[in-house]
């Protein structure tokens, strides 16, 4: 619940909204017997990220779905809506879960024990949630509208970066080279990832992973 709850923020332009379990419930008649759709709060008081920021993160984990066992979503699924999502997996492989969102809507999979024990070995780990996932989505979006595409603001530049150190290779081109990835960004962190004297300042991330969790943290700073 709480990682679905942070993804819904990136799926609604930074707005946090509260979880329901059911939204509203309407006889045969189309009479609305219950009806909880409305927000709790204002939006404004619920602005977690500005619009830049989430559209930021949503297009940088829309591109990097499209590498990985992930890329099955697409391949294998047949899933046409637009996808961004991220999977993952505890120490000791002891659960894995995938979070992903189209414009409009949003699911998430859990896979796990209710105690300690593995549920196999990284490689299970990595595999397990994001075909159930796979199916759960294919049904949905039978039936709803998954929405047509992530806005992409003029605010910000697609460039290609190196997955293990973070290192900017330049504006994207048509195809990431192998083992980089296309993310956005904002005109003064290009500017500072081109600068040789900052990037010498620069310490770079283990993974990729470990650069966009200091997106999300600067994110949440402003």
């Amino acid at each position: 619940g709480d990682i679905a709850s942070l993804y819904q923020v990136l799926g609604n332009d930074g707005i946090h909204r509260k979880l329901k379990i059911i939204q509203s419930i309407t006889s045969q008649d189309g009479q609305l017997l219950y009806d909880d759709s409305k927000p709790d709060r204002e939006d404004k008081d619920d602005q977690l990220l500005n619009i830049v920021d989430d559209e930021q993160l949503t297009l940088t984990l829309q591109n990097a779905l499209r590498t990985g066992f992930a890329r099955t979503l697409t391949r294998d699924y047949g899933l046409r809506a637009p996808i961004a999502g991220m999977p993952g997996y505890s120490e000791g492989y002891r659960d894995a879960w995938f979070v992903g969102y189209t414009p409009k809507l949003l699911a998430a999979v859990w896979v796990g024990y209710d105690d300690t024990r593995a549920i196999g070995s990284k490689d299970v780990a990595v595999k397990s949630a994001v075909p159930l996932w796979g199916d759960i989505m294919r049904e949905t979006l039978a039936r709803l509208n998954g929405g047509s595409s992530f806005p992409e603001p003029p605010a910000l530049s697609k460039v290609e970066i190196d997955r293990t150190t973070g290192a900017l290779r330049g504006l994207a081109g048509l195809a990431p080279a192998p083992d980089d990835i296309f993310v956005y960004l904002k005109k003064d962190q290009v500017d500072a990832a081109a600068t040789q004297a900052s990037t010498a300042q620069m310490q770079a991330p283990h993974e990729w992973s470990d650069w966009l969790t200091t997106m999300f943290n600067d994110a949440d700073e402003t």
